[in-house]
């Protein structure tokens, strides 16, 4: 009785052999494509240079804040035209803006210069941003402060966004031709683009003498 069961067992085994040899003698290949495309180099300019001025006092310790803000504070927002953003109000730049004050600098309006730095990446494309402070400075740290431009890929929907030192903006978006039609006012944004403001405060580490010219680095990162 064993050998019987071996033998109803081997029938079905010998018709699946002979359907897959039945089915590999009408096959077929053919060659398909693959597709990939790339995606621009993200590239940073600095289109203005951060600057506190001229005010710096001597000693070690002291600070001076260059204050700049998302649009939610007026006073210090470098203002839509120059962000070229057109948000749902236009929104223009602050009475504040590069006003410098603090312990280490004396209170002057418009003593400084804000940093103005434009990233260029793929047209309506999503970036993380992050501003780097600079926490070993020989002279002085600094800690940054400002806001992105952020496209909504339409008109009059862009914002301006503030970041937080050292922390990452993960959802930036690129401003593309949709950002450009249909805005009523404020700046004009430019499709591949989008910039960064940065004020902030440095603090010095050392003591210095009158007539020297001090600089520090910070690092912007932007990555896909």
């Amino acid at each position: 009785m064993q050998l019987f069961k071996m033998s109803k067992l081997l029938v079905p085994c010998t018709l699946i052999m002979s359907i897959i040899s039945l089915h590999a003698s009408a096959a077929d290949s053919t060659d398909y494509s693959v597709g990939f495309d790339t995606v621009p180099d993200i590239t940073i300019v600095e289109n203005q240079g951060l600057d506190f001025g001229t005010g710096l006092a001597l000693t070690a310790g002291v600070n001076c804040t260059l204050s700049l803000t998302d649009e939610g504070t007026p006073a210090t927002y470098p203002g839509d035209t120059a962000m070229k953003m057109a948000g749902v109000v236009v929104d223009t730049e602050g009475v504040n803006v590069n006003d410098l004050a603090g312990t280490g600098c004396a209170t002057l309006a418009k003593g400084g210069t804000y940093g103005l730095y434009e990233i260029s990446g793929v047209n309506g494309g999503t970036v993380k941003v992050t501003v780097k402070p600079n926490t070993t400075g020989t002279d002085f740290t600094f800690v940054p402060t400002g806001c992105v431009a952020i496209y909504d890929g339409s008109g009059d929907g862009d914002s301006c966004t503030a970041f937080t030192s050292d922390v990452a903006l993960n959802t930036v978006r690129i401003a593309d031709a949709g950002d450009t039609v249909g805005n009523t006012g404020g700046g004009i944004p430019s499709p591949g683009k989008t910039l960064i403001a940065v004020g902030g405060t440095i603090t010095t580490t050392s003591t210095h003498t009158a007539g020297e010219s001090l600089v520090e680095t910070f690092d912007i990162l932007v990555t896909y």
